[in-house]
């Protein structure tokens, strides 16, 4: 995933935004569950846009699992799985109206065609699951699809569509699914459907 093209055309710094109390080697793992769980509320609550932003490039470049394992190995076991972190980021997003944003950012950094913009994360989708893996953005622009990208593709179009019938999976299963994919350990069709499958869980959640 870092060697995309994605990854060397979007913004390079991407600030880290979840915070923690001072790592500490008295810490159980309920206080740890409990502060993951405030580190998360924040995301769906009182976190600004703007590090919404930043998380949801870090999670759609496929580096949150990484900053989450070198986190830890650090101490700081407040911080939450990636697969919840990024979840809680795309919920937030939606609430919020800007699922969109992340793609128009995209066509823009890309060189892109504008207009291509709004049927981008379908397009995402047909790309993985059907087509060669890469999409076309307008301008003679085609960019590969890694498997992050597609998982927030998939989530994007099954909350902006309202299809709850997408949110049946077994959620464990799932999240360890999540975990691969943004992880970039999992094929891009894969991972568009496990995208759809987590958009239609919130819907189900009422999130």
């Amino acid at each position: 995933m870092r060697n995309s093209r994605i990854c060397c055309a979007v913004v390079a710094a991407i600030a880290s935004f979840i915070g923690g109390p001072p790592a500490s080697a008295a810490t159980t793992a309920a206080e740890a569950a409990a502060h993951q769980q405030a580190s998360l509320n924040g995301i769906l609550t009182t976190y600004p846009a703007r590090a919404i932003t930043a998380q949801r490039m870090t999670c759609m470049l496929g580096e949150e699992p990484d900053r989450v394992t070198d986190g830890r190995r650090a101490g700081k076991d407040f911080m939450p799985d990636a697969a919840d972190t990024c979840v809680a980021v795309l919920v937030r997003t939606a609430h919020d109206g800007h699922l969109p944003d992340l793609y128009r950012t995209l066509v823009a950094q890309l060189g892109g065609s504008a207009e291509t913009s709004a049927n981008l994360p379908l397009a995402i989708g047909k790309a993985a699951l059907d087509g060669n893996g890469k999409v076309a953005l307008g301008n003679g622009k085609v960019i590969d699809v890694p498997a992050p990208l597609a998982f927030d593709a998939g989530f994007t179009v099954a909350y902006m569509k309202g299809d709850t019938r997408a949110g049946n999976a077994d959620p464990k299963s799932l999240k360890l699914l999540t975990e691969a994919c943004l992880g970039v350990r999992k094929d891009a069709g894969t991972c568009f459907s496990a995208g759809y499958a987590q958009g239609g869980q919130a819907l189900n959640a009422g999130q």
